[in-house]
């Protein structure tokens, strides 16, 4: 029975550090009691700095900062995505989906991020727990701002004052590969000719 537990477990543990994304299990006062292999490169913390931690400390949150008695304690606190999405999981009993710019801090300074935060409920051992799995979308939402693109070659400038083809911009911004076709109208306008001789063969 103990070997069986342990196989169940060990597969377990598995599952959640082959998740890609963040994941924290979280108790009632946001405190992380578990979390994945992804969290630490999300948060850029060891271990010992995210177990035991509230949300706001693992992440970095720059409004938790802004009290010395941190997390969940300033006015702000109050807007967090990650706590009101743990809480409305918890008291509905239901899973929680929704994005939200947090201010995070990284290397030193502030950034701005955009994060996806899903909030499942679930009992262990008596405990009511929510299973938190944080994506960080930034470079996906920065395809939803205003791109400058070529009024002829439609190609679109990057960061870096370079242009290049739509494709590789998305490609690179958000892993999505690209496959080619033809339309209908670009048929008729370059290929016109040819699909009517192939009507008059038929």
């Amino acid at each position: 029975m103990e070997s069986r537990l342990s196989e169940k477990e060990t597969l377990l543990r598995t599952i959640l550090d082959a998740f890609p994304s963040a994941v924290f299990v979280v108790d009632k006062n946001l405190e992380i009691i578990d979390f994945n292999m992804a969290s630490e490169s999300l948060t850029g913390k060891r271990t010992d700095l995210i177990l035991r931690k509230l949300c706001g400390e693992a992440l970095g949150c720059i409004i938790a900062r802004q009290s010395k008695e941190g997390c969940g304690t300033t006015q702000g606190c109050k807007e967090c995505v990650v706590r009101n999405s743990a809480v409305e999981a918890w008291e509905g009993n239901k899973v929680i989906r929704r994005k939200e710019v947090m201010f995070l801090e990284k290397e030193g300074g502030a950034v701005k991020a955009h994060m996806l935060i899903t909030a499942s409920p679930f009992h262990h051992e008596g405990k009511l727990l929510v299973l938190l799995a944080i994506e960080d979308v930034t470079k996906i939402m920065g395809l939803g701002g205003l791109l400058p693109i070529c009024s002829h070659c439609k190609k679109i400038r990057n960061d870096s004052e370079y242009w290049e083809n739509i494709e590789e911009y998305i490609t690179t911004h958000t892993g999505i590969l690209f496959s080619h076709g033809i339309c209908p109208d670009c048929l008729k306008e370059h290929y016109g000719d040819l699909m009517e001789r192939k009507k008059l063969h038929q």
